[in-house]
């Protein structure tokens, strides 16, 4: 789970915004843990990052 919240920070850094699909494809992991990653981060980085967090389903879902 480190490993997933540095990236989640970097990207963030990098690009502004992260997708759960993203986490998905990256680390191959389940969209309900890539969801709970990305709470666990929006939890550490105050609520001025959620509205970075983009949460929508992937596509054809």
């Amino acid at each position: 789970m480190q490993q997933r919240q540095e990236w989640i920070t970097k990207t963030l850094r990098v690009f502004g915004l992260i997708n759960r699909e993203h986490l998905e494809r990256k680390f191959n992991i389940s969209t309900p843990q890539a969801s709970s990653d990305v709470l666990v981060s929006a939890a550490a980085f105050g609520r001025d990052i959620l509205q970075r967090l983009c949460l929508a389903l992937p596509a054809g879902h």
